[in-house]
């Protein structure tokens, strides 16, 4: 996943969701951000198989959300700190959680093990030269959060000097960042184009059961079938092209919007 993002050239992703109180979870947007702040991306639930997977981890940490109270949040992915934090409201108290977090990698000098008297083996020497690097300006790093030195041994990359001050600068950033603002319901539903109906999902696009399912059998009937054979015995039969706006007046016909 971490190696995706970085393909997006993304430092940030941004899950929001909610459920609970006797609510399914849904999920309202996914977005990735750069450094900068600027959009890379954005989905809504179900447009594709990344959005899908960067909010596993809500229903890996709520399931259905059932027994929870009302839950609402924000999932994020922080690249650079390969950490994914949880934080939101829970039946209305605020909340804040680590769902994984790196393993500080700590790298030990290896001691040269000596082949024979006063000789090192070839082997030995090129592991220690390995192992203890002479770095540029190594004494004169500090940590991002609370300005003390960081520790010998800790990696290139590393900016904190502990998860303690790790964890408080992603909280930092957290409560820093602006606020989405809500999602937008739709006005019209994606297939008759008529008003949707009071109480529905916010981010529900048709109006009703009879839309949705029309709009899946179009699309099914409008995709390219590969035929499996060809000549007299063909099991593939041409369909006729059926337009949008016609299967929709079908649907209306029959008593549907």
């Amino acid at each position: 996943m971490w190696e995706e993002l970085e393909r997006w050239e993304a430092t940030t992703a941004l899950v929001r969701f909610s459920g609970g109180g006797n609510s399914p979870g849904s999920i309202a947007a996914v977005t990735l951000e750069d450094a900068s702040g600027r959009t890379l991306a954005r989905w809504q639930s179900g447009e594709g198989e990344l959005p899908e997977a960067l909010a596993t981890p809500i229903w890996g940490r709520y399931a259905l959300f059932r027994g929870h109270p009302r839950i609402a949040g924000l999932l994020m992915w922080d690249v650079r700190e390969r950490q994914v934090v949880i934080a939101g409201e829970r039946g209305g108290e605020k909340f804040e959680e680590l769902l994984s977090a790196p393993r500080p990698l700590d790298r030990r000098p290896v001691t040269p093990v000596a082949a024979g008297a006063g000789a090192v083996s070839r082997g030995s020497a090129a592991r220690a030269h390995r192992a203890t690097p002479a770095r540029a300006g190594e004494g004169s790093r500090s940590c991002e959060r609370c300005g003390e030195p960081l520790a010998a041994g800790l990696r290139a990359e590393a900016r904190y000097c502990s998860k303690r001050c790790r964890q408080a600068a992603s909280r930092a950033r957290l409560k820093d960042r602006p606020p989405f603002p809500p999602p937008r319901a739709t006005e019209a539903c994606a297939w008759c184009e008529g008003p949707m109906p009071a109480g529905v999902r916010i981010e529900a696009r048709f109006c009703s059961k009879r839309c949705r399912q029309a709009s899946s059998r179009h699309a099914l009937r409008i995709r390219p079938s590969s035929p499996q054979t060809s000549g007299p015995h063909s099991t593939s039969h041409a369909r006729p092209a059926v337009t949008r706006a016609a299967a929709a007046d079908a649907v209306r016909a029959r008593g549907g919007r």
